[in-house]
């Protein structure tokens, strides 16, 4: 696993990548936050006519910039709405079904603005975060899910249309290792 963590200003910061899947720690919130917010992104299981059950799915990283993204969403979420505390985990690897492949926990003083948070931290992550999914069914067969683009949709006469279900657009999030 690696891990990034920082106070910054009044936001404490944690984010990582881990191989397999993810769980909720205790984070000793600061005292002043009325609300804490947790989603939890896990694998569903699904059957395929040809293909069968799930069995997992893995996911493939671009490692060294998975984590910079997953750091500057992070500072972007803490500049954005008042946060006091922030984590966002990750999976690379496989993940079974039931099993979580992300966790994003907030820390606000009150619930609407950990809400918003954790809405945009999840949103925002799927546009910029270099991490693909592959899925392993029961018959040792594999498929591609196809990710959400970072662009106007209206520019893609091909675009997939899955991604139009998130609203929160793509931050301009330069890569700097």
């Amino acid at each position: 696993m690696t891990t990034s963590a920082q106070q910054n200003n009044e936001c404490f910061i944690h984010t990582a990548l881990q191989e397999g899947p993810v769980s909720i720690s205790p984070l000793g919130w600061p005292a002043d936050c009325g609300a804490e917010c947790i989603f939890l992104g896990r694998t569903r299981l699904e059957t395929h006519p040809k293909r069968g059950q799930l069995q997992r799915i893995i996911y493939h990283t671009y490692h060294e910039m998975a984590e910079t993204k997953l750091h500057e969403i992070a500072v972007a979420a803490s500049k954005k709405f008042p946060l006091r505390a922030i984590r966002i985990v990750h999976a690379h690897g496989p993940v079974p079904p039931s099993h979580a492949s992300v966790i994003i926990q907030t820390a606000t003083p009150h619930r609407s603005e950990s809400f918003e948070a954790t809405k945009f931290v999840i949103d925002t992550l799927k546009h910029a975060v270099p991490i693909w999914k592959q899925e392993i069914w029961a018959d040792n067969s594999s498929t591609w899910v196809k990710g959400c683009i970072a662009h106007d949709l209206s520019e893609s006469p091909n675009h997939d249309p899955d991604a139009e279900r998130h609203t929160t657009p793509p931050l301009d999030l330069p890569y700097n290792p």
